[in-house]
């Protein structure tokens, strides 16, 4: 049988391959954020994926308005290789009412909540279980997972939502209090907040 990290790199085999751009088109802030996200919380496993700074025109209606994560299939969904993207709001750029660094932090939260979905995606692609769209219980699990190492709270699936409070669901994990990305990471949106964005 397949462990858990075989699914997942039989999960990336299927993703369009984008290393070999030239990463110059890239925000290299988030570039920098990414990996040390993915060293510290995915063992490095997460494959580079868009990470834009602009929502999909469609997620105003619905979804959240923090981040998203997608895959658009190029061909059938159960053969056809997919590519993976993920947007992260321009609110956590500019907005005025915070200063630099904790924007960045709360960049930094909001990456690595699109990050657990992004993992969550890839097992569903490698045949580790169905996929879990939204704030389920595979999405939770890989927050739990995280949190664990990291000793957060407990994460709740959005089906919860009528026993537990909204802090507590992973719709909103890592939650609302940014201190509790790990002291790297808050080095890292530290130092990403005094570089250009050129």
């Amino acid at each position: 049988m397949t462990d858990a990290k075989g699914f997942r790199q039989t999960g990336i085999a299927r993703l369009v391959k984008i290393e070999a751009l030239d990463r110059s088109h890239f925000d290299h802030r988030l570039l920098r954020l990414f990996d040390t996200l993915n060293d510290h919380h995915f063992d490095g496993v997460l494959p580079l994926v868009m990470v834009s700074r602009n929502m999909p025109h469609d997620v105003v209606n619905g979804g959240d308005l923090n981040g998203n994560t997608r895959l658009q299939f190029l061909g059938p969904p159960d053969t056809a290789p997919a590519l993976a993207t993920i947007s992260i709001s321009n609110w956590h750029f500019e907005t005025a009412c915070a200063s630099a660094e904790v924007r960045w932090t709360m960049i930094a939260a909001t990456l690595l909540h699109e990050m657990a979905h992004l993992a969550v995606h890839l097992d569903a692609l490698g045949g580790r279980h169905d996929f879990d769209p939204g704030h389920g219980q595979m999405f939770t699990d890989e927050c739990n997972r995280i949190g664990r190492a990291m000793e957060w709270e407990e994460a709740h699936p959005d089906s919860d939502s009528e026993f537990c409070e909204e802090y507590e669901l992973s719709a909103v994990w890592p939650g609302d209090d940014f201190s509790n990305l790990d002291a790297n990471c808050t080095t890292v949106a530290a130092s990403l907040a005094q570089l250009p964005s050129d």
